[in-house]
């Protein structure tokens, strides 16, 4: 069983339930929640937001977990399965505390190794609910009722707010809780940071960030002199900070889209850069890298060029070949490696 069958089945007593998605949810799982038109799917996935047409009739929210952007929904019951990232989690916790009225329900669902058992404990010391876990085989879940007392939130690290979070000599990087690797520079990125310095930048030409997190091989773009810049991520609060990000480095002809592998983009680039994610939540989801690779190939114009760094051990190479007809390892530290497709 999985976390979402297990927190349908405790919902099915509710109408008016907010179902909480994050990067766990996996689309496979759509037809177990049994959504209706009374339901609200609030996601920071911009693929889960546009598969309505999966869900049941359910209206769908695409945010950076911005529970003000829907203030005219009242829940009866929210539901939600951990995130993988402590300060998404409290997040969703302390806005959940705020939403729900006296006697609204929180379903919440996890396993032992995701700390349930914790976020449990404080939903109920400071966050004004009432209720207990119940074990379901590997997998936890409670249910909470809100009473009448006054929550204390749980520490978010300021979840709403873009900070500086490095410089180097290519500018500066804002960033936020909730974008992956939110508060470091990504040892892969930094590698493919400098194959992009020593590529050739084409005149008048485009540069295309898939995947590009708060902005760190964007920003790289810009410092090799690329003046058009598209960058694309999955993720709501990645968009918004790679969009600050850009901005705050001076960047002029540039746009950050929402887009799910770059899937939703028709626009080609003279050169694509790309360090793809091959985990989905608390799982390892190889056919991530392999849809950023078609795309990449889709979108590069002809005689372009795509780079892409990813973990040794990923077989990057065979996926390349299916898209391309050359390909060259450019750099490996025997931990990342850069490769040339063109």
């Amino acid at each position: 069983m999985t976390p979402y069958i297990l927190l349908a089945k405790q919902a099915t007593h509710y109408s008016h339930r907010l179902w909480i998605l994050d990067e766990n949810f996996r689309t496979e799982d759509t037809g177990s929640l049994s959504l209706t038109s009374t339901d609200l799917v609030m996601t920071n996935r911009f693929d889960v937001a546009n598969s309505s047409h999966h869900l049941g009739g359910a209206a769908t929210a695409f945010s950076d977990f911005d529970f003000e952007g829907i203030a005219k929904y009242m829940p009866a019951a929210i539901c939600y399965r951990v995130s993988k990232e402590r300060a998404v989690t409290n997040r969703v916790l302390n806005q959940s505390a705020s939403r729900l009225e006296s006697g609204g329900a929180l379903l919440l669902c996890g396993e032992k190794n995701d700390g349930i058992k914790g976020y449990v404990e404080k939903s109920v010391k400071q966050l004004g609910f009432d209720g207990a876990l119940e074990k379901h085989g590997n997998l936890y879940i409670a249910r909470l009722t809100r009473n009448s007392s006054e929550a204390t939130p749980l520490d978010d690290k300021q979840y709403t707010n873009l900070r500086i979070i490095s410089t180097d000599v290519a500018g500066a990087y804002l960033s936020k809780p909730g974008v992956y690797g939110w508060n470091k520079i990504d040892e892969g990125s930094a590698l493919l940071r400098r194959s992009i310095m020593d590529e050739p930048v084409a005149i008048n030409g485009t540069a295309l960030d898939l995947g590009c997190g708060y902005g760190y091989l964007s920003v790289g773009l810009l410092k090799a002199g690329w003046q058009r810049i598209i960058a694309t991520d999955n993720n709501a609060a990645a968009v918004l900070a790679c969009n600050a990000t850009l901005a705050e480095n001076g960047a002029q002809d540039f746009s950050v889209v929402a887009a799910d592998c770059g899937s939703s983009i028709e626009r080609q680039a003279d050169l694509v850069v790309c360090n793809p994610p091959f985990h989905q939540g608390f799982g390892v989801e190889s056919s991530l890298t392999n849809r950023f690779v078609a795309n990449a190939a889709r979108l590069l114009k002809p005689g372009g060029t795509a780079l892409f760094v990813v973990n040794v051990f990923i077989g990057l190479e065979r996926a390349g070949a299916q898209h391309f007809s050359h390909q060259k390892t450019l750099a490996n530290n025997k931990k990342f490696k850069v490769i040339r497709f063109s």
